[in-house]
């Protein structure tokens, strides 16, 4: 495996991680919708005006927002 492959390889297994303890803590109502959407802006907005591997990060969070602003979570009892 190259160097690239390599990279590739775990940046994706970083962002997948990222992505599922995210989602964890927001489905279990540790995180708030307005935090998790406050988070989630913050990095769009860090990341849109870079370079073309942070413009696709901005997309990427972006696709996220959208799903933690479209879940209706459970309250916390």
């Amino acid at each position: 495996m190259d160097t690239i492959d390599e990279a590739a390889g775990s940046a994706i297994a970083a962002f997948t991680l990222a992505q599922m303890s995210f989602w964890a803590l927001y489905k279990s109502g540790l995180l708030s919708k307005s935090e998790a959407e406050q988070f989630l802006k913050q990095g769009v907005t860090a990341n849109a005006t870079g370079g073309p591997g942070n413009q696709k990060a901005a997309w990427m969070l972006e696709q996220v927002l959208k799903a933690v602003s479209a879940y209706d979570p459970p309250k916390r009892q």
